[in-house]
């Protein structure tokens, strides 16, 4: 299917996304992968209730590990894709409390948004991954090139978990993260 968003995190739901458990990550990526494409036309509108005010939001909710992801689709554009903004990854059970911190984020970046680079941490990349057309073997010369070494042990046990699973594509997606954040320092 077509990409027709482009997703974006702020600052504390690329925290969040970043924290997940390796066994929810994939559930997570898919679901954004949905957001990419029908970002419009999944999820349930919020609005104004108990005081706090979510009008322009959606959530969309993950049953089966009990996310809650809350996005906002933007006016702007970057190419022919509307920016979807992330504003919460969470799986409080306290509803209140997960749409309190919703709204203080959608205040925040309401009307400041920063316009998008595609170099930018922010931008969600995993779909990037397929659009590089790497097959398996090519994806696993590049996990286990001179970088590896460089990276910290917890972050090899990630990749090497993945990985001895057959799960290259999260293994690779693991290692390009901390490749940038190598290259950063």
């Amino acid at each position: 299917m077509e990409k027709r968003f482009l997703v974006q995190f702020t600052k504390k739901s690329l925290k969040e996304y970043q924290a997940l458990d390796g066994s929810i990550i994939e559930e997570v990526n898919t679901a954004l992968e949905s957001l990419e494409q029908r970002a419009d036309q999944v999820g349930k509108l919020l609005g104004n209730k108990r005081q706090i005010h979510l009008k322009g939001t959606k959530e969309k909710k993950l049953r089966s590990s009990g996310i809650r992801i809350i996005y906002q689709i933007t006016d702007q554009y970057v190419d022919i894709l509307a920016i979807v903004q992330i504003l919460l990854i969470d799986f409080k059970k306290n509803d209140t409390e997960v749409y309190m911190e919703a709204e203080i984020r959608y205040l925040e970046t309401k009307d400041n948004i920063p316009p998008p680079d595609k170099n930018s941490p922010l931008i969600w990349k995993t779909s990037d991954i397929s659009n590089q057309d790497l097959d398996q073997d090519s994806m696993i010369d590049q996990i286990f090139n001179e970088y590896f070494d460089h990276l910290e042990e917890s972050i090899k046990e990630k990749i090497l978990y993945h990985y001895s699973y057959g799960e290259v594509e999260t293994a690779y997606t693991i290692w390009c993260k901390a490749v940038q954040d190598l290259d950063k320092e």
